[in-house]
This record gives C-alpha cells, sequence and structure tokens, in this order.
C-alpha cells in the first residue's frame, strides 16, 4: 500500500513494498526520474548485498539491517541521507554541494558524481561495518 501526502506541494510515498519504490520514482518528472533512478543502480553496482525499502518517505538501502543512506528528489534539489560520518569523512570532496549533518544536497546543473557516490556508499559501509564490530566483542 502505499499513502500519498503533499505537504508543500512536496509528494512523497510511504510505503516498504519494492513497486512503491518504482511508484515513488514515477511520482516525478522525467529529469527527476532520470537521477533517482542512476542514484539507485550505483548504489545497487557499489552495494549489492543491500536490500531496497522505503524509509522516512523516502527510497532507502539497508546494508545488514542498518539503514545505509535514503535518497530523494525535491522541488530545486536531489537529497542524499547517509548519516553524518559519511559527510565528514568526506567533507573536502563534498565542498561543492550543500551539506548539513546528515544530507547532501545537490541540483540538476551540479550532479553528484558516480565516483563519489560510490565512495559514500563505501564510508557507509565502513561505518556499519566498524559498529558492528564494536558491538559484538
Amino acid at each position: 500500500m502505499c499513502i500519498i501526502v503533499a505537504p508543500n506541494l512536496n509528494i512523497s510515498c510511504y510505503t516498504t513494498n519494492m513497486k512503491e519504490i518504482n511508484a515513488y520514482v514515477k511520482l516525478h518528472s522525467k529529469e527527476q526520474q532520470n537521477e533517482l533512478q542512476r542514484i539507485r543502480n550505483i548504489v545497487k553496482q557499489a552495494a549489492p548485498d543491500t536490500k531496497e525499502e522505503m524509509s522516512y518517505g523516502m527510497p532507502a538501502f539497508k546494508y545488514h539491517n542498518k539503514l545505509l543512506l535514503c535518497y530523494a528528489a525535491q522541488k530545486h534539489h536531489f537529497g542524499i541521507y547517509p548519516s553524518s560520518w559519511p559527510i565528514e569523512y568526506l567533507q573536502k570532496e563534498l565542498g561543492k554541494y550543500d551539506t548539513s549533518k546528515g544530507s547532501i544536497r545537490y541540483t540538476k546543473e551540479n550532479l553528484l558524481p558516480a565516483d563519489l557516490l560510490v565512495k559514500i556508499v563505501n564510508a557507509r559501509i565502513e561505518q556499519i561495518n566498524v559498529a558492528s564490530e564494536k558491538a559484538n566483542k
């Protein structure tokens, strides 16, 4: 089931069904769909052991039952939400993008390069693995 909401005209789809991730993507313009699919493909290739689901109303990837990252299209930008550590770790490379504690925002005119997205994914995987090792000690 997909519940569509439109606060401030930003449409979101809240669900856990894979078909609904596709529905979320289809809610956006063709240009936004292309970028959402590009993000999805890059993350799938960089982290094939992940599971896709919806989280916080956005498409997301989980790695070892931990949130790897969420991604979304907004009216004027795209967002990647990997938690704060990968953003701090890659701060220098992310310098030309709008970042905050847990988010990276970019526009269609200044897309996030695939290799940088892979670095973000790898940094987040490393963070999850280290936390898991510590928890198992």
